[in-house]
């Protein structure tokens, strides 16, 4: 079982909103959401935005929470600046936090119904207005499965050790080029990295667009700011490789004690930590692309 419980964190202190977006959802879902509502407003704590999933007595039955500023969590070590995503639906939350301030791909979720309804067109299409990415689990014709192994050491980092790391990939094309990733343990955490298609470092989201400093999508080292998901008290993750044509590397939650051995080997990687983008945003932002 993958996910994280918590508690849902109260934004106080609300300046302005930017009015409530609703859309219809016609196509049949598990959660019985008939329409989709976004609000946009800004807190003390930053930019917040929800997205609410709505029966057709008019219930919330599902929550997508976008938080973006000062987000005081220890996985982001030594920087408050960053973002957390909750994803909600039937009492299960699942949070994911990244120093990422602007675009946000997320994997699949573990519940398959709040899964199902993110995939649909008009969910994808409001979400992509709002950066955030979801990955479908839907089969996609003509495209076999993605490629997964163990992690190149030139795409990880000299420190920390990527824990059990999974490097995918999937086929090359000269559209997409060839989307890779790598997943990892890293402490209390599992570390999804989402890998430029060109293979090439400090570049916009698209991944050839030329950036500024803390604006950059693609760190030096071609990889995204890593999505965090923390990993629930009580339980121990393992890393697997599913043969599955949208699912590649993935991870798993077992109660302490009941996990097996491990799949993949712990790895360290020989790309510098600390450095940055070129341009005057932030600096470069140096360190932010570490792990």
């Amino acid at each position: 079982m993958r996910g994280a419980f918590i508690s849902f964190i109260v934004v106080a202190g609300c300046t302005s909103h930017e009015g409530v977006e609703r859309i219809r959802i016609a196509d049949p879902n598990e959660l019985g959401v008939v329409a989709l509502e976004a609000e946009q407003f800004e807190s003390d704590a930053g930019r917040v935005v929800e997205i609410r999933g709505v029966t057709d007595g008019e219930a919330v039955v599902a929550t997508i929470r976008l938080r973006t500023g000062h987000v005081a969590d220890p996985l982001l070590g030594s920087t408050d600046l960053g973002s957390e995503l909750v994803f909600s639906a039937e009492g299960h939350d699942e949070r994911m936090v990244t120093r990422e301030l602007d675009w946000f791909r997320i994997d699949r979720l573990d519940n398959a119904r709040l899964q199902q309804l993110v995939e649909l067109a008009p969910a994808v299409a409001l979400l992509q207005r709002h950066h955030i990415i979801p990955t479908s689990t839907a089969p996609r014709s003509n495209e076999v499965g993605l490629y997964y192994d163990l992690c190149p050491v030139g795409f990880l980092n000299v420190s920390p050790v990527a824990q059990q790391c999974c490097y995918d990939q999937a086929p090359s094309s000269p559209q997409y080029g060839t989307p890779h990733r790598t997943v990892f343990v890293n402490g209390r955490q599992i570390s999804t990295r989402y890998g430029n298609s060109y293979y090439t470092g400090c570049k916009d989201y698209d991944g050839v667009s030329p950036c500024d400093g803390a604006a950059c999508y693609y760190g030096p080292n071609g990889y995204s700011r890593a999505i965090l998901l923390p990993i629930p008290s009580g339980y121990d993750a393992r890393i697997v490789g599913v043969d599955d044509v949208n699912q590649g590397c993935a991870s798993s939650f077992y109660a302490t004690g009941t996990a097996p051995p491990p799949r993949f080997p712990n790895n360290t990687g020989n790309f510098p930590t600390g450095l940055g983008c070129p341009g005057g945003n932030a600096g470069g932002c140096p360190g932010c692309w570490d792990y």
